[in-house]
């Protein structure tokens, strides 16, 4: 007789809750910049993202103020490991 009892709603609401956090937490696997607090300029400006590195795990990308060009930060993806099969 779980069906009448109390707890079965919140059971029900934790388990979709859990569900679609999981699937926000998808979304914002990949996030890109448009503005940054630049200090230079004192006031949130539109950024730049230009690759700096290419790692053996990722790429390194720097954002830059478009309108000073100063660094105002990093973004490292990473890429996904290759399965490797062993003979």
């Amino acid at each position: 007789m779980r069906r009448n009892s109390p707890h079965h709603g919140d059971e029900t609401l934790l388990y979709h809750f859990h569900q679609r956090s999981h699937e926000t937490e998808k979304h914002f696997e990949s996030l890109n910049a448009t503005s940054l607090y630049c200090p230079k300029c004192k006031a949130a400006m539109p950024v730049v993202e230009r690759l700096l590195l290419i790692l053996p795990d990722g790429e390194l990308y720097e954002y830059k103020c478009r309108r000073c060009g100063t660094s105002l930060g990093e973004r490292k993806v990473t890429k996904k490991p290759e399965p490797f099969f062993v003979r």
